[in-house]
């Protein structure tokens, strides 16, 4: 008895007149409209299927996108003795945990989950709100909108050392090793580095060029240190005599809006959009069709991309203010307290509001495109921009 089936390996997802088939050990992807082709995947995908149909089932078996389909591996043909039946383990996510499974509540779902805190990949600390003047604060806030970077403000928020101790003391129940802090105009005071060193962390400093000096001379820690020194202008770059300090290791990342030379002064170069420069983002960062569609995936990159932002997922922003964020995001999920719980309220916030962490290809403007999944993850130039999408046909 012939068999039709649908190979293992092979994602496939529907939009409203298209299929998308992409084998994840080869790398190769078939988008097709043809009718006869999506009836016979769908037909494939019934429970009572379960990926598998007897030759003699399928009516309409001629179409130039099914012989495609098979002769590039997508589907096979099984023949085995009459009353034996292919065993096909189609990939499935495990949906256990998820917060929009059918018939339940994320408050619900969130019950399940023996540690929230468990989710949190990345704790953003801004101690003092920066103090820059007209353009200088236009363009950095623009850029702290996109990356990593302090923002600056007249209002001189501060982050007590007394409050950071007590945040710091919740993330103990995190997985986290390094703690990202970002510095604004000002090195760190000893209260500060007090308080960092009572704690098992390693830090990541984020400051700008011009605060880069400042900040060295304050640190005096044993731990192990990485600072981003961030460049706006590649003739003020500075590289400090670090041969002494040998627990502190720097890069240097270049802010650019168009394209510069002598790039090799930096050790990487970061993008930023600034409204004005389409050309220069659809030359060096946008995607390409035929990019997207060559991408090497497997079905857990897949899955993760159908399920979460891997951009934002589990990273927070606690800003002098006391407010804690998501990752670049405006929108409030918590307030630095003296109480318990702080970060473990703000994760459930986020997790049913969804500001960011589950902020997928399929809620936005690129919901009806075929290729959704194979994009990379919504980037902060299409969340707090007007760019709606990363990729171009």
């Amino acid at each position: 008895m012939k068999w039709v089936v649908v190979q293992p390996q092979v994602f496939v997802d529907f939009t409203n007149n298209e299929i998308l088939l992409y084998d994840t050990e080869k790398s190769t992807c078939f988008i097709s409209g043809d009718d006869d082709l999506i009836s016979l995947i769908h037909q494939l995908y019934e429970p009572m299927n379960m990926g598998v149909l007897r030759k003699e089932q399928i009516h309409n078996c001629e179409s130039e996108d099914i012989r495609k389909a098979f002769n590039e591996g997508f589907l096979v043909e099984k023949s085995l003795p009459i009353g034996k039946r292919p065993v096909n383990f189609l990939p499935i996510p495990n949906i256990q945990y998820d917060l929009e499974k059918e018939n339940t509540t994320g408050i619900e779902q969130l019950k399940k989950f023996r540690n929230t805190l468990n989710l949190v990949t990345a704790l953003y600390f801004q101690l003092t709100d920066g103090y820059a003047y007209g353009d200088v604060a236009a363009s950095r806030n623009r850029v702290a909108k996109q990356y990593s970077t302090p923002s600056y403000h007249n209002t001189q928020n501060v982050l007590s050392p007394t409050l950071l101790n007590s945040i710091l003391s919740e993330a103990r129940f995190t997985q986290l090793i390094n703690i990202d802090i970002l510095i604004a105009s000002e090195g760190l005071s000893k209260e500060y580095l007090n308080v960092l060193e009572q704690h098992r962390f390693n830090y990541h400093f984020h400051v700008y060029n011009q605060d880069f000096e400042t900040l060295i001379r304050s640190l005096n820690s044993q731990k192990k240190i990485l600072i981003s020194c961030y460049c706006e202008d590649i003739t003020t770059i500075r590289h400090f005599n670090l041969q002494e300090i040998a627990n502190i290791s720097v890069e240097y990342i270049g802010l650019v809006e168009k394209e510069i030379e002598n790039s090799e002064t930096y050790d990487r170069l970061l993008p930023v959009w600034n409204d004005t420069n389409q050309v220069f983002f659809r030359e060096n960062v946008f995607l390409e069709s035929n990019e997207i569609l060559s991408s090497k995936y497997t079905f857990d990159d897949i899955f993760r991309h159908k399920k979460i932002n891997d951009n934002f997922f589990g990273a927070l922003m606690i800003h002098p203010s006391g407010d804690i964020t998501p990752y670049l995001s405006d929108a409030i999920v918590g307030q630095c307290s003296y109480e318990q719980n702080n970060l473990q309220k703000a994760v459930k916030k986020e997790l049913i509001e969804n500001h960011r962490w589950r902020l997928t290809r399929d809620k936005g403007t690129c919901k009806n495109c075929i290729k959704r999944f194979l994009c990379p993850s919504i980037t902060s130039f299409e969340c707090n921009f007007r760019v709606p999408k990363i990729c171009f046909k």
